[in-house]
């Protein structure tokens, strides 16, 4: 079975090989590195099978040694090419709490890691338990799960764009033209919102602070 890693990072795309293939908990797994969206294309054009999994990682060069492009960009050409499609994990050194809801809530994606909270050791046991269906995802993420049951309303596309819009400053009647709202309607999710929080008052910098702590701006 060929696990596919995605990473323009040679130390960890070895350390993730040495451990998969060295582990009994993934034998029969080997593992092709490919440093570059370009090297994975190339590769899956003249695939005679589609892989057993695929780890990609967030950040990753179009070309090797060149600008970046992102891992997610490859999951509708991995649609495309196999049904039913493999697993596939992102695995980033880090990112902000709305972008991992993002990932948890795409059905294209079966596992989040973060790498900061990955020990190699623990890489093949992960990767065994993708392997069986099961979503995998690190202990930061645990945390994003948390926080999402808590504050449910994070959850929703809309009000995640709204608190975007807000942090970068954008008055309400931008943000209505943005998102195709009527001002009235971005001034009640605004309300609900800060109600949500727990803020009272008409200034957003409440809002902020809250968000800040809980690491969502």
């Amino acid at each position: 079975m060929a696990l596919i890693h995605v990473d323009d990072h040679e130390i960890t795309l070895d350390a993730f090989k040495e451990s998969i293939e060295n582990s009994p908990a993934t034998a029969g797994v080997q593992v092709v590195a490919l440093p570059s969206l370009v090297d994975f294309a190339n590769w899956a054009q003249e695939a005679k099978e589609p892989p057993c999994c695929l780890l990609l990682d967030y950040h990753i060069a179009n070309v090797p040694g060149q600008s970046k492009g992102y891992g997610t960009d490859l999951l509708p050409f991995i649609k495309q090419q196999w049904q039913p499609q493999p697993p596939v994990v992102i695995c980033t050194g880090g990112t902000d709490p709305l972008t991992v809801l993002d990932w948890l809530s795409n059905p294209d994606i079966q596992g989040v890691w973060i790498k900061s909270d990955l020990s190699f050791s623990a890489v093949p046991l992960l990767v065994s338990e993708t392997l069986a269906g099961n979503y995998t995802y690190t202990a930061y993420v645990e945390q994003v799960k948390i926080l999402a049951q808590e504050h449910p309303v994070l959850f929703n596309h809309q009000y995640r764009t709204l608190i975007q819009f807000m942090a970068l400053g954008y008055q309400t009647n931008t943000i209505a033209n943005r998102m195709a709202l009527s001002e009235s309607s971005v001034k009640k999710k605004k309300a609900h919102l800060k109600d949500a929080f727990g803020i009272e008052g008409d200034t957003d910098e409440a809002l902020f602070v809250k968000l800040r702590a809980l690491g969502v701006l």
